[in-house]
């Protein structure tokens, strides 16, 4: 059985007005090694009207995944939605003058990667070389 933790990816409110495309409007933390998280529980919410936004993920190397479709009114019930370690999870502005409000709760798991903890384990039990040797 993988070991899972509770994870609160994104939450809070967040103002679309004045924002250029491509905003970053909110991002999670990053994982820490040896970690996924999944995205079981989500909720964007249009308190004001006005504008749209997408989910992307900003993976450790640099690159950026959009994952989502623009939302341009409430949307629930994202799920299982996995990033990597390092990886964040981010809101973008994704229209021109928006104006809206908007409400975002993403929650999920973090578990731990069971490949990496098989590898991390067994680089613990590799005995060390005196010099320069392997």
């Amino acid at each position: 059985m993988v070991d899972e933790y509770p994870w609160s990816f994104i939450s809070g409110t967040y103002q679309l007005a004045n924002k250029a495309v491509g905003t970053v409007l909110a991002e999670s933390d990053s994982l820490a090694p040896g970690f996924i998280g999944v995205m079981r529980d989500s909720s964007i919410v249009f308190t004001t009207a006005g504008g749209a936004v997408n989910l992307r993920i900003l993976h450790r190397g640099g690159g950026v995944t959009i994952f989502t479709d623009n939302f341009v009114t409430n949307a629930t019930g994202l799920s299982a939605i996995m990033n990597g370690s390092g990886d964040r999870l981010q809101v973008v502005v994704s229209t021109q003058n928006a104006s809206g409000v908007i409400d975002v709760n993403l929650h999920g798991v973090i578990q731990e990667n069971v490949t990496g903890k098989i590898l991390r384990l067994a680089a613990m039990n590799i005995p060390m070389m005196e010099g320069n040797g392997i």
